[in-house]
């Protein structure tokens, strides 16, 4: 089972208030994003709440109309905002692990690129283009965090629900809202801020289904603090020179109502989360997997050293 984890990639939180109850491991296939937990010799698999949501809800039509518009880079468009993203959500970690950020680290080299170019890989040469509007967005967040937080509890912190789904949630605070302490999940939406660009990020359906699951996971996980409050959170491309954003309030959305049926009311996204069993789509996925290993001198013995495993 140790040779097997090897496979699979450890998905640790970049802060948590308390030790971890289990670990998660995570891989991504043909048939979308999974997680995994290694319970003795037993392989429990879990389906990405963003998988599931994929799956389960339908594309609007600004969706649709965005692909047309773009056509065969549609894909590449999508690809460059997933890394930009993932470095927004990096430094952002950075700020609450390390009590406070230096913006000019971004433009220092390292081993032959600036750390903001290496830290958008692929789409490193975008980096000239995007580092101002970059820098912009985070002092979005971090006026974000002198503004409203008041605690945080956890940053990037991966967790599972028994019906069969894992989430990663960006982060969970304690924060003012309305004159009050909500303890709140924030689900982080970055974005490519271009010199005056007056566009908003749009929210949708999806959204509202993934701050719902990551709520229930997480309240199912560790009731002693629960979340009550749910928020999606952009930057602006703000002018002067205080810091602006979006904090879209998600707690009353489409999925944390009940629903009355013949056997009482039930909870909207436990019925989806039930609907999305029904349908096959928190199936095991079937793939093998395989890896190499081992030493040897002479003859070569491929059964020896590739290990197939099906889970």
């Amino acid at each position: 089972m140790k040779n097997i984890k090897k496979l699979f990639e450890e998905v640790k939180p970049d802060f948590f208030y308390k030790r971890r109850p289990y670990r998660l491991y995570r891989k991504d296939l043909g048939s979308g994003r999974f997680y995994y937990e290694f319970v003795g010799d037993e392989v429990r698999h879990y389906c990405s709440i963003t998988n599931v949501c994929d799956k389960l809800l339908p594309k609007g039509i600004e969706f649709y109309k965005w692909v047309m518009k773009n056509g065969g880079e549609a894909e590449t468009i999508r690809d460059a905002a997933a890394a930009y993203g993932t470095a927004y959500h990096t430094c952002c970690a950075m700020k609450v692990k390390q009590g406070g950020f230096d913006f000019d680290w971004l433009s220092r080299i390292t081993k032959g690129k600036t750390n903001f170019e290496n830290m958008l890989g692929d789409y490193a040469h975008m980096a000239p283009r995007w580092i101002e509007g970059f820098k912009k967005g985070l002092t979005c967040f971090f006026q974000f965090l002198e503004e409203r937080v008041v605690k945080i509890h956890a940053v990037e912190l991966p967790i599972r629900s028994h019906l069969g789904f894992a989430a990663t949630l960006d982060f969970v605070c304690d924060l003012n809202f309305n004159g009050k302490i909500v303890t709140s999940d924030v689900d982080l939406k970055s974005m490519i801020l271009e010199p005056g660009s007056t566009k908003k990020k749009e929210f949708h359906d999806g959204h509202e289904f993934q701050l719902e699951g990551q709520k229930f996971a997480w309240n199912e996980n560790f009731p002693e603090l629960p979340i009550t409050h749910c928020f999606n959170f952009s930057p602006t491309n703000f002018k002067g020179e205080v810091p602006t954003y979006e904090l879209k309030n998600q707690t009353q959305n489409k999925f944390s109502r009940d629903i009355i049926t013949q056997h009482g009311p039930i909870n909207l996204f436990v019925m989806k989360m039930l609907e999305a069993k029904a349908m096959g789509y928190l199936n095991k996925p079937s793939s093998k997997f395989s890896f190499i290993q081992g030493k040897f001198e002479g003859n070569f013995d491929a059964s020896k050293h590739i290990i197939q495993y099906q889970l």
